[in-house]
C-alpha cells in the first residue's frame, strides 16, 4: 500500500502518480471512492491503455443543484470504460442530475456484517471504560469530524438540556478537521463534563454498546453504514 498525499488545490502530480502505480500493471482497474478520487483516476485511466474505472460513490456534500463544472466533466469521464456505482437509489438520481449517464449508474446498497447483539454485560464494560456511570443517559455518534456531518447541531441540544438532564453524556467517536472547532463549542458552552471525544477508533462497534440513543445530524447521507451498525448492535 502506499499514501500518494494529495497537495492542496488540484495536484496534477497526483495524476501521474497513480498513472505510474498502474502503468505496468495489465489492463488495471483504478477503484475510485468517492467524487475527488474519480476525477484523478478518471484522468490517469485516460493515459493507461486497456485501463477501466471503478467508481463508488457513498454520499453527497451539498443539497444545491448541480455544478456546471461538475456536469460537463461528468459528461466527459461518464464515457470512460468502467463500472459505476450509487450506494442508494436517491444518490444515484443526484448523480445523473450531475451528467452521469443513467445506463451506466447501478446501485449497490451498503451492508454490513449484523455481528452480535449487545449485552448488559458489555454496555457495562464500555461505560465502565469511558468512566461513565451505569444510569448515565449516553448519547453517542459515530462520524468523521467534518462540517458535512453538522455535529454542532448535537452540541447545541445538549446545551440546551443541561439543566433538565443532569445525567445527559455525549460520546464523540471520530476524528477530522472539525474536531478544535467542536471542542471550542464545547468548552464555550460549559459542557467539557458532559462530552467526551475519542478520536479515531478502530473498535466503534464495540463502543455503541454504552450508547443509550444514537445521533445522526448529517447534512447529506447516502447509506448511513453507522447507522446500520447501531441498528443492528442494540437490537434486542
Amino acid at each position: 500500500m502506499e499514501a500518494l498525499g494529495r497537495k492542496p488545490g488540484f495536484d496534477w502530480s497526483l495524476v501521474g502518480s497513480i498513472r505510474r502505480i498502474a502503468k505496468d500493471m495489465y489492463k488495471p482497474a483504478i477503484h475510485c471512492h468517492h467524487y475527488t478520487p474519480f476525477v484523478y483516476g478518471g484522468l490517469a485511466s485516460l493515459a493507461i491503455p486497456g485501463s477501466k474505472l471503478v467508481y463508488t460513490e457513498h454520499g453527497r456534500y451539498g443539497d444545491g443543484p448541480p455544478s456546471v463544472k461538475r456536469r460537463f466533466a461528468n459528461q466527459l469521464f461518464g464515457r470512460m470504460p468502467g463500472r459505476f456505482f450509487a450506494v442508494s437509489n436517491d444518490l444515484r438520481q443526484h448523480l445523473v442530475g450531475e451528467g452521469l449517464p443513467a445506463a451506466k449508474l447501478e446501485v449497490n446498497h451498503n451492508g454490513i456484517e449484523p455481528g452480535a447483539v449487545t449485552t448488559e454485560q458489555a454496555r457495562s464494560e464500555v461505560r465502565d471504560e469511558l468512566g461513565l456511570h451505569h444510569d448515565d443517559w449516553v448519547v453517542g455518534t459515530v462520524a468523521r469530524l467534518d462540517p458535512v456531518k453538522d455535529l454542532n447541531v448535537l452540541i447545541d441540544a445538549v446545551a440546551q438540556l443541561k439543566d433538565r438532564a443532569p445525567k445527559l453524556k455525549v460520546v464523540f467517536v471520530g476524528d477530522g478537521p472539525e474536531r478544535q472547532n467542536l471542542e471550542a463549542a464545547v468548552e464555550a458552552q460549559g459542557l467539557a463534563a458532559r462530552v467526551i471525544f475519542l478520536g479515531h477508533r478502530d473498535d466503534a462497534r464495540r463502543l455503541m454498546a454504552g450508547f443509550g440513543l444514537y445521533f445522526n445530524c448529517s447534512v447529506i447521507e447516502g447509506i448511513s453504514v453507522t447507522i446500520l451498525e447501531t441498528l443492528a448492535s442494540m437490537h434486542h
